[in-house]
């Protein structure tokens, strides 16, 4: 059983979450904060944003930042929350003198008690393969994504133009706990009946966040690029 702490022989998972006298394994909490999210992601828009080193070369530097990470090695793993509180400079591998590749940039955590036998969480390239029309490499179990870096023939450096972290998501809560951010765009925001004090909104077309304050067109910048 990869998690003995916790009863596997009855419907019910025992014993509970935060019983006065009980003990109960990492999962447990893990599972609490599972039942809360309806998605893995980034905590916040401008977390974990993959950039150009300084000096540029064979890097990309991914900035300081928060994650929520679901494990999906095996049933009923739960969340993993990540706190990076540093730039990280990850290495990507020489490119091919002929064709193109396609690398992915992820955070991953590694779990002892799941699988292998290293307990950490790591950013980290998953390279590609280089070819004349290059795909995208497979996500890693208990990950998600950071960014996409593209590598061009012969490269001997990454820039700013290689690297998109766009398709990185957002973490959301249940839908029941809390309304979900409506991704719009800047000529699309919600109607001035259909907004309340509070309310953020995701523009796909910016990719900015923004916070209504309460009348008229109060809208305040919440993150994403300037």
């Amino acid at each position: 059983d990869k998690f003995p702490g916790a009863d596997r022989h009855m419907t019910v998972l025992n014993p509970p979450a935060w019983l006065q006298n009980g003990s109960y394994p990492a999962q447990t909490d893990r599972l609490v904060f599972d039942s809360l999210f309806d998605q893995d992601g980034l905590n916040r828009r401008t977390d974990l944003r993959p950039i150009q080193s300084s000096p540029v070369g064979m890097t990309v530097t991914v900035g300081a930042g928060e994650a929520w990470v679901r494990g999906d090695t095996v049933a009923r793993q739960g969340m993993y929350h990540v706190v990076n509180d540093a730039p990280v400079t990850l290495t990507v591998a020489p490119s091919s003198p002929t064709y193109a590749r396609r690398d992915l940039i992820v955070l991953r955590v590694h779990d002892s008690a799941v699988t292998g036998s290293t307990d950490l969480a790591a950013l980290e390239i998953i390279t590609g393969t280089a070819a004349e029309f290059p795909t995208t490499p497979s996500m890693p179990e208990t990950s998600i994504l950071i960014g996409v870096v593209e590598i061009s023939a012969s490269a001997t450096t990454i820039t700013t133009s290689d690297i998109d972290g766009g398709d990185a998501q957002l973490a959301l809560l249940n839908a029941d706990i809390m309304p979900r951010v409506p991704l719009v765009t800047s000529a699309t925001r919600p109607a001035v009946a259909d907004r309340y004090p509070g309310m953020r909104i995701y523009e796909s077309d910016t990719s900015r966040e923004w916070a209504w304050g309460g009348s008229g067109t109060d809208w305040s910048f919440r993150g994403g690029p300037p």
